[in-house]
């Protein structure tokens, strides 16, 4: 660098500037070419696989307790128990929900607070009931009668759950009012979010709040039913819709919409139009045939070591495929790479653990005669 400077010397000053600044746009771009090599020879790699044998069928999700990780699977109709497998070795656990169905109560989802207590949010009741692997009724928190909740709002999951931490539940909200002449515009405007803080004590702390959530992208002609999309990850709860192309990070001190990302794919749109009501009740056109008319986020983990995201989303099916890809993303949501995902291979049923991604296998073994009797994943990892 210094010899070919020094060549420059006796040039014109005009010439020797455009000299100077041709051999930093060399170098530069030398460098921009080395550093964009190194990021496109990362790859999505498989590290090992997983196998689970049973025959529980049903919810799947990661829980940590006592710094273990453990893959929970939740049947609350046909076996009627949870399981608890230990990622990184044989140990098991079993709790029995039989005696809790028994008494009347359906089951919405669960929680862990230990190896040995469970607490357990009811459908329709809004009620939590705190039980053990024996299913016995420890307590019970209801809130039917609560201000602001009574006759108004069912309590549902964010996403697969509803414990913040040991002290708080958090709660997505489903507007119940059938008596409402304006229903649909009503819903559309009423809060999404409960935090219920000090849970153990008379005297709880509610909080609501989300207000207006789905009229950032709809109004209260259309039909936009779908689950409840929030994932808390790396301390922030983030929201996605079928029907939006952007992840929303929600501030959970006053469960406020504090910033908006949007998310692109090179494969395809990543929303869907929603249906108009009236065209649903007309029958002019099929709800659920329209959930297929585009791509869409379906899911969002966080990578803690990597310190990044990945992103499950599908695209357009065709009469035999379902393709999906995964989008990266770093820290900051920037999106990094994509990597497309073979769908005969691959579901998009994802998990993540220390270990890395876990993706299903299902599509590799369905036609197995013991199918029903394993869950099976491949663990991947962004090197």
């Amino acid at each position: 660098m210094y010899i070919l400077l020094n060549k420059t010397k006796n040039l014109h000053p005009r010439k020797k500037l455009m000299e100077i600044f041709l051999m930093f746009f060399i170098i530069s771009s030398f460098g921009f070419l080395f550093n964009c090599s190194n990021a496109s020879h990362k790859k999505l790699i498989i590290k090992e696989e997983m196998n689970i044998v049973t025959k529980t069928i049903g919810n799947l999700k990661l829980v940590k307790i006592e710094r273990q990780e453990y893959i929970n699977i939740s049947d609350f109709k046909t076996y009627e128990r949870v399981e608890l497998h230990n990622v990184n070795s044989q140990e098991k656990h079993f709790f029995d929900l039989s005696p809790i169905i028994d008494s009347g109560y359906q089951i919405e989802n669960i929680e862990f607070l230990s190896l040995d207590t469970i607490l357990i949010l009811t459908k329709y009741q809004n009620k939590i009931i705190v039980s053990n692997k024996l299913g016995d009724f420890l307590n019970v928190y209801d809130y039917r009668k609560s201000n602001g909740i009574k006759g108004k709002f069912e309590l549902m999951t964010y996403g697969k759950s509803f414990l913040l931490n040991d002290s708080t539940f958090l709660f997505s909200l489903e507007y119940q009012n059938d008596e409402d002449t304006n229903y649909y515009k009503n819903r559309l405007f009423e809060s999404r979010l409960l935090k219920i803080e000090n849970f153990t004590k008379e005297n709880s702390n509610l909080t609501f709040g989300l207000k207006s959530l789905y009229s950032n992208f709809s109004d209260e002609t259309d039909l936009t039913i779908e689950g409840n999309n929030f994932h808390l990850t790396n301390n922030k709860l983030l929201f996605f819709s079928a029907y939006s192309d952007t992840l929303y990070n929600i501030d959970l001190s006053n469960l406020e919409i504090s910033d908006k990302t949007k998310i692109y794919s090179d494969y395809s749109g990543l929303c869907i139009k929603p249906v108009k009501i009236k065209d649903q009740i007309a029958g002019i056109k099929d709800f659920n045939k329209n959930f297929k008319s585009n791509g869409q986020i379906r899911n969002i983990f966080y990578n803690t070591e990597k310190k990044i995201y990945y992103v499950i989303v599908s695209h357009k099916p065709t009469k035999t495929k379902n393709p999906w890809s995964i989008i990266i993303l770093d820290i900051d949501l920037k999106k990094m790479d994509e990597i497309k995902m073979d769908e005969t291979k691959y579901s998009r049923q994802g998990i993540m653990t220390s270990k890395g991604l876990l993706i299903s296998n299902y599509p590799q073994y369905k036609k197995d005669k013991n199918a029903f009797e394993k869950i099976s994943f491949s663990i991947f990892s962004y090197e």
